[in-house]
């Protein structure tokens, strides 16, 4: 999902797991843009209800790329364990 969002919003992917969201030729507009797209991936999952937009745009803006995986992974690992379905983050290609 993450590299997916990414890649729409900047046309390319990160380059690597310390790619950083601004470096990378994002900016606050793309990064609402990027959280609010990710929050409707993620809303597609059962229990998934709590998305912190506020902390996730930060860490979009201040933080690299291998933060953003560690932040969702604590998100949805608290959020979806009642669910069935598994959430791929981040595709491994």
């Amino acid at each position: 999902i993450l590299r997916r969002i990414w890649k729409n919003l900047l046309d390319h992917e990160p380059v690597s797991l310390d790619a950083n969201f601004i470096k990378s030729g994002g900016d606050s507009l793309k990064a609402i843009i990027f959280a609010d797209t990710l929050e409707i991936e993620l809303k597609k999952f059962s229990n998934f209800e709590k998305f912190s937009l506020n902390l996730f745009i930060e860490k979009l803006l201040n933080e690299n790329f291998f933060t953003l995986i560690n932040f969702l992974t604590n998100e949805t690992t608290e959020n979806s364990f009642h669910s069935n379905k598994r959430i791929k983050l981040v595709d491994q290609s």
